[in-house]
Order: C-alpha cells, then sequence, then structure tokens
C-alpha cells in the first residue's frame, strides 16, 4: 500500500510526495485496534475536518480514526470533509519547520498505527503556522504553512516566550506533561544544562486534542555559539523523541552576548537587554523597558542614590547607596553566582551588612553615582559625590577583588566642570566590550558616552573619543530624574 501514492492533473505531484510515495511503499496504515483504517480523503477539508458520524460509518472505531480535528494550515473553515486534505499534505510538508508523513497520517487520522512497529503512544505536532498563503490547490482554496515561533537570533541567558499551538497524536491520553527544548551543538551533540525551562500543561490531554495557543518559555544558552534547538514534549519523563525516533521541531539559534541595561528614575528602576552582535551594540534589538521596580526588599532607609550590577568571574556583583541626609547615606552591596552561563538570582546572597558609611569616603556632599567594572585582573572602582569624582583600582586573584589591595583614593576629585553639559552629576556607568571601555554619565536627564580603547587589558583613557548625546529614544515613563544607571555584558 503506497499510502501517498498519487498523481494525474487533480493532484500535482511535488519532491515530497515522491518522497512520501517512496517512504510508504508497502506501508499499512491500522486503526487502534489493529483492524485497517478508514483512511478516507478529500481534496479540502476545511478546519476543523468533518467527523465521522454513523451516516458515515456504522462502525465506531472509524468514527473514532475520523474524528473531527484542528487543521489551521487551512486559510478557509469550510467545506469541511472527513479524513486527510490532500492539499493540506501539501501546505504541511512547507515552510521552515515542516513535517513529515508520520507526523501527517497521526494528525490526519486518530490513534493511527503507521505500519507494524510504529504504534506510539507518545507523539506530538506543532500547529503553528506563518500568515501569508504558501499553497494554492487547484480548487483555488489556499493554505498557510508551518510555522516556528522561535528566536533565531537570541541573547545568552536571556528568557524568550514562544506561541506555541501543539496537538496530541499519539494514542494515549496526556496527564500533565511538559514541553521543553533541548540544546545541540554543532556536532549534534546535546549541550542542554540545568537552566532549561519545563513548560508543564495544566490537566490531561486526550488523543487528536489540539492544546490551545500559549507562551511557552525558553532561556538562551549561556554561551554565544550557533546551536539547534530542539522542541519536545515529556510525559513522565519520557522524552517523546526517545520513543521510535518521533520527530522533534528544529530551529538553528545564534546565541549572542547582550547588553544589561538597568535605569533609575527616583526610586524606581526599570530594565531592559540589547544584543550585541559581531561586538557591536545592535540598538535596533532592544527589548522595551521592563519595570518598574520599587525598594522592596532594599535595606535602608531614604532616597536610592546609586545602583550598580558588574561581573567578576562567576559571581555578578550588585550595590547602592540610600539616605537622605548626607551623613546618613550608606551603601551596600551582595553577590549573586553565575551557573552554568545563567545568573541565579535566586541563589543572591545578603546584603552586606554593616553598610558602608559615607564618612570613610573623600569629598563632600550627597553620593550621586557610582560604578565599578573589570579589566583583565584590574578592578576600577568610581563613584561621583558633590559634583566631584573618584577613582581607584584593585588587583583581581582567581575571581576575587582584593579591596584590601587597592590604591588609595585620590585627594583631590574631578571636578564635573570638565565634562560636557550642565546641571549636577545624576549617574555614571562603565562597561567592556572586547577591546573597548564605554563610559557613560547623565546630567540633567541628558546621557553622554564616549569610548576607550583598551590596550594589553590597561584602558588607554588619553585616547578616549569625545563625549557624544546617547539618550535612548525611549526612557522609563516617569517624572521623575534619572538618580542610577547600571549596565552589564553577558556573557
Amino acid at each position: 500500500m503506497k499510502i501517498f501514492g498519487q498523481g494525474g492533473s487533480q493532484n500535482p505531484v511535488n519532491s515530497n510526495h515522491d518522497n512520501a510515495n517512496t517512504q510508504t511503499s508497502l506501508l499499512y496504515l491500522y486503526r487502534n485496534d489493529n483492524a485497517f483504517a478508514c483512511a478516507k480523503y478529500n481534496a479540502d477539508v476545511g478546519n476543523p475536518t468533518a467527523a465521522c458520524t454513523s451516516g458515515c460509518s456504522s462502525d465506531t472505531n472509524d468514527q473514532n480514526m475520523l474524528s473531527a480535528i484542528a487543521d489551521p494550515v487551512s486559510k478557509t473553515a469550510t467545506p469541511n470533509a472527513l479524513g486527510m486534505g490532500q492539499n493540506g499534505t501539501a501546505a504541511w510538508t512547507l515552510g521552515g519547520v515542516p513535517w513529515n508523513y508520520r507526523q501527517i497520517l497521526a494528525h490526519y487520522y486518530k490513534q493511527a498505527k503507521i505500519g507494524s512497529s510504529d504504534n506510539n503512544a507518545y507523539r506530538w505536532t506543532w500547529l503553528n503556522v506563518g500568515s501569508t498563503v504558501a499553497f494554492t490547490g487547484l480548487s483555488g482554496r489556499e493554505y498557510y504553512s508551518p510555522k516556528a515561533n522561535t528566536p533565531t537570533l537570541m541573547g545568552a541567558g536571556l528568557t524568550y516566550n514562544v506561541p506555541m499551538y501543539i496537538q496530541n497524536t499519539g494514542s494515549s491520553t496526556w496527564n500533565s506533561p511538559y514541553l521543553s527544548y533541548r540544546w545541540y551543538n554543532s556536532a549534534n551533540s546535546d549541550v542542554t544544562n540545568s537552566d532549561q525551562i519545563l513548560n508543564f500543561l495544566i490537566g490531561s490531554v486526550s488523543p487528536s486534542a489540539a492544546v490551545p495557543s500559549f507562551n511557552a518559555s525558553m532561556r538562551g544558552y549561556g554561551q554565544p555559539g550557533t546551536y539547534t534547538v530542539k522542541w519536545d514534549m515529556n510525559q513522565s519523563g519520557t522524552w517523546f523523541s526517545q520513543q521510535n525516533n518521533w520527530p522533534t521541531q528544529n530551529i538553528s539559534v545564534q546565541v549572542v552576548p547582550s547588553l544589561n541595561q538597568t535605569l533609575w528614575r527616583g526610586n524606581q528602576a526599570w530594565t531592559r537587554n540589547v544584543l550585541i552582535i559581531n561586538g557591536s551594540i545592535d540598538w535596533t534589538t532592544a527589548s522595551t523597558w521592563s519595570g518598574p521596580i520599587g525598594l522592596t526588599g532594599i535595606p535602608g532607609s531614604g532616597a536610592l542614590r546609586t545602583w550598580t550590577n558588574f561581573r567578576v568571574g562567576n559571581t555578578m556583583i550588585q550595590g547602592y547607596w540610600r539616605g537622605d541626609a548626607e551623613a546618613a547615606q550608606e551603601g551596600r552591596t551582595r553577590s549573586v553566582p553565575i551557573t552554568n552561563g545563567v545568573i541565579a538570582w535566586g541563589s543572591a546572597g545578603s546584603w552586606s551588612n554593616p553598610a558602608i558609611s559615607i564618612s570613610g569616603l573623600p569629598g563632600s556632599g550627597n553620593m550621586q553615582a557610582q560604578s565599578e567594572f573589570v579589566v583583565g585582573n584590574t578592578a576600577w572602582q568610581t563613584f561621583w559625590r558633590g559634583n566631584k569624582g573618584w577613582s581607584r583600582t584593585a588587583p583581581v586573584v582567581n575571581g576575587v577583588i582584593q579591596w584590601s589591595s587597592a590604591t588609595a583614593w585620590p585627594q583631590t576629585g574631578i571636578d564635573i566642570s570638565a565634562l560636557d553639559g550642565s546641571g549636577d552629576m545624576q549617574a555614571t556607568e562603565n562597561y567592556v566590550i572586547g577591546n573597548t571601555l564605554w563610559q557613560k554619565y547623565w546630567r540633567s536627564n541628558v546621557e553622554r558616552t564616549r569610548s576607550t580603547p583598551i590596550v594589553n587589558s590597561v584602558p588607554q583613557f588619553n585616547q578616549a573619543s569625545a563625549w557624544s548625546v546617547t539618550t535612548p529614544s525611549t526612557l522609563p515613563s516617569s517624572s521623575d530624574p534619572i538618580t542610577g544607571q547600571a549596565d552589564y555584558v553577558f556573557p
């Protein structure tokens, strides 16, 4: 039996049909009770397909096999006909994530047994389709093609929502299964680690039933590179692809570093991510600002003065200053581990106690800005108070900053008059991309940026570019002034 044998002017043959014809040569299709299938088909079956009733067949097993199923590849809902759609089969084999003949048969024929060995209880398929017509049958009815919604460009460690519409094409009911993904490198080795997100489905899903569209969460791999993401279903610890080599949805994904930005306005913060492609920040990829985040859980009292995030080895260090009156302003830090290329925010350490007193720092006036960054084996620490800036360095040994060996603070700070713009210092930031140190500051809610080359792990400040205005075109909606900026590159 050649399940897909066809031809003639009514059903023109393409290469996918030829392949299916060859693959199904002498292959038998059975009902769930092992009797031969009632494999009805029509040129167009609509969405959903028609259900077989007693008028179609008096055999309840035939009626079960020819149940109504969602077939969103069809642009038009009608006509509704029984069984497999001939034009639908052509459409499902198009696009970037085409189906094979096993997926097509299991989709159209409920609980079908494909041959003598492919009697898999664990089967699924994706029903997501594009919005552009990909195929037009001789009847004139139009069809879409299957579509993958997984981003093909991701930031390492960033979380994404992927719209999914899936169908249980197996012979058994799913009970609280989950949809997830695995990462494969160029050698086709599974490199998935513990940061994988499992998307559990609530309740049960019966055979041939479709799960309404939902957002499946996934996290970009922790190291940049080109990978293949393979989406798969799992029931009670069993991956469906491990059962009779059932197909996965495979997408090639490029993982790149990202610039992660935090911006404080008053006592509220917003965050966003921007991808770094070929060593350059691609601002067109900037996500929308997410927030606001308040001061809940941030020890201390009074207004937020500064915020910093910077990476040292496998640790993300966060710090801030808050307080109203100058004498009451205090600083605190905490450490967050980085595991498998993912910042483990849930395992963050406690904020330092006792706090750092402003009386131990040079200068006078309110704390205005702070920034820390690491170049090679040297950590740089900077702060501004009373519109003057100070900086010092400390060695980094085995991923740990040796603050006890830090250089002394200069006796005289840099005066703000040496910088462009007007108004008080509001925030500063420094981060490294490749061999370039990027420096930023805010005055009067205007951001300015310059770049400084790094040679042999030493910033060449005498070769720094001129300052230029780089205020983002979109800022978090707030009437409060900028009070802090914290950017870091990851990984």
